[in-house]
């Protein structure tokens, strides 16, 4: 897909591994490091994406794909904390599994209905299972519960 452009938001250790990749790739003028990202931005960037992608081999809850989701980014990754969860099984890719995350990616650049139905499986999952007026009563009853127990 000749018109992609990867813009990876975050900093860390590998940053400097990944733009020599970029670069010896040919890719250099296709990827932007956004570098550290104020969080009240990221909805901003969210909304002006494509796709999002989560290429993690482990997370905890993957907050970042709910705030993706809830602003209206369609979400690709790997079945890590909550994603099995939150994405359709076309949007999920086995946690190492480089062409299988390429597939579903390709699958939802190429296919404007399938992205746009993901959008909206996603983004009713956000507000089914992940708002905070799911989230807190159902905290506070597992809360209440434990403090009882023997």
């Amino acid at each position: 897909l000749p018109d992609v452009h990867l813009r990876i938001v975050g900093d860390g250790p590998l940053r400097g591994i990944l733009a020599a990749q970029a670069e010896a790739l040919g890719l250099a003028g296709r990827v932007t490091f956004a570098g550290d990202v104020a969080h009240d931005r990221l909805p901003e960037l969210y909304q002006t994406a494509d796709l999002f992608v989560l290429s993690s081999r482990y997370e905890s809850q993957s907050l970042v794909a709910l705030e993706a989701a809830a602003c209206g980014c369609p979400v690709v990754g790997t079945a890590v904390g909550l994603l099995p969860e939150l994405l359709g099984p076309q949007q999920l890719a086995p946690v190492g599994d480089a062409p299988a995350l390429a597939a579903a990616m390709l699958r939802l650049l190429r296919d404007p209905a399938a992205r746009a139905l993901a959008v909206d499986e996603a983004h009713a999952r956000v507000a089914e299972r992940f708002a905070l007026d799911q989230t807190i009563p159902a905290l506070v009853a597992l809360y209440r519960t434990l403090c009882q127990a023997p």
